[in-house]
């Protein structure tokens, strides 16, 4: 699946054969869309930068609205989603680094980069439309699209930008995040990372809840309130994420693909799929292909339901709040 849901706006702006190290996402997704991600689990650091819209994205335990022009830093080892967009869809560049692809050399590697990236009390920061940051990330997005000769020497240029940039900002605010808080993250992350790894087996309640350690019970109660899905509503969601590349090429039969993704036969990936999608394999396929204009994918319980507020976050890293502590999940 690579990185993101396949939906039929969403473009892999780089090449890792050209630029690698670097990839840059650029996404338009509809609500209906969102609603349909699973979680993410990275070992790079991502940097979300909304275009246009509204996006509600959860890191870890807690959720927090992007507002246009703003931005959200996300650094490995952090369980993130995107959640909801308010409207009806959201536009955003998404920045994912390898950390060898800052690291000019083990003096710069020690002094500038370890300091982010090893802080496991650092989960994100988000930055407001004036902050360098999200100035460094609109110009990595534009780069990337267009590709004039010598791009991929402008990108290497920017990300070098964009690091020093957030490395400022991660020096001068302080770190207020709790132990509780990274014992909570280290539970969760480990919990999806044996999903996402094993998501093509037959597993187990028992099996997923003894590789955490801790009884069935707690394990359901704990993942619906970090994922809001059930454990078993979650790992079927995930098999079908993961199908969609190969739905969508038409690249082998239903059987096949069924069967590759954890699935025990066409009938029950079909039906599993109308379930967790709201329509057909193929109907999705059509509406990914343009040939049909209304996205077919359902709404779910949430979205019928009416919108909840949102725990906001103190106010994002701002170029005019210097004393003002950086609000870190």
């Amino acid at each position: 699946m690579k990185d993101f849901f396949a939906g039929r706006q969403v473009e892999l702006f780089t090449d890792e054969e050209q630029t690698k190290g670097i990839r840059i996402w650029h996404m338009e997704l509809e609500e209906k869309e969102i609603r349909h991600m699973t979680g993410r689990l990275e070992e790079r650091a991502v940097f979300l930068y909304v275009l246009n819209g509204t996006l509600v994205c959860q890191v870890n335990q807690e959720k927090e609205t992007i507002e246009k022009g703003e931005g959200l830093f996300i650094n490995r080892g952090n369980v993130y989603r995107l959640v909801q967009c308010i409207g009806d869809r959201v536009e955003l560049y998404a920045v994912i680094l390898d950390r060898e692809y800052i690291e000019a050399d083990e003096g710069i590697a020690q002094k500038y980069v370890a300091p982010v990236w090893e802080e496991e009390r650092l989960f994100c920061l988000k930055f407001d439309e004036e902050h360098p940051v999200t100035e460094s990330l609109e110009k990595l997005g534009e780069a990337a699209a267009d590709k004039e000769d010598g791009f991929e020497l402008e990108l290497r240029g920017l990300s070098c930008e964009l690091w020093c940039r957030l490395y400022r900002a991660v020096k001068k605010y302080t770190i207020g995040t709790k132990k509780a808080d990274i014992r909570e993250k280290v539970k969760l992350c480990n919990i999806l990372e044996f999903i996402h790894s094993h998501y093509k087996e037959k597993v187990t309640l028992t099996e997923l809840a003894e590789n955490a350690g801790i009884s069935t019970g707690e394990y359901c109660r704990f993942f619906k309130k970090k994922m809001e899905r059930t454990p078993f509503e979650y790992l079927q969601a995930y098999r079908i994420e993961q199908s969609l590349p190969e739905i969508l090429e038409k690249s082998d039969t239903i059987s096949n693909i069924a069967l590759r993704h954890g699935f025990t036969g066409s009938s029950y990936f079909t039906e599993t799929f109308k379930k967790e999608m709201g329509c057909a394999p193929g109907d999705y396929r059509k509406w990914y292909k343009g040939e049909v204009l209304e996205c077919p994918l359902k709404e779910t319980q949430e979205q019928q339901e009416a919108p909840k507020p949102v725990k906001k976050m103190e106010k994002p890293v701002s170029l005019r709040q210097s004393s003002m502590p950086a609000h870190l999940l």
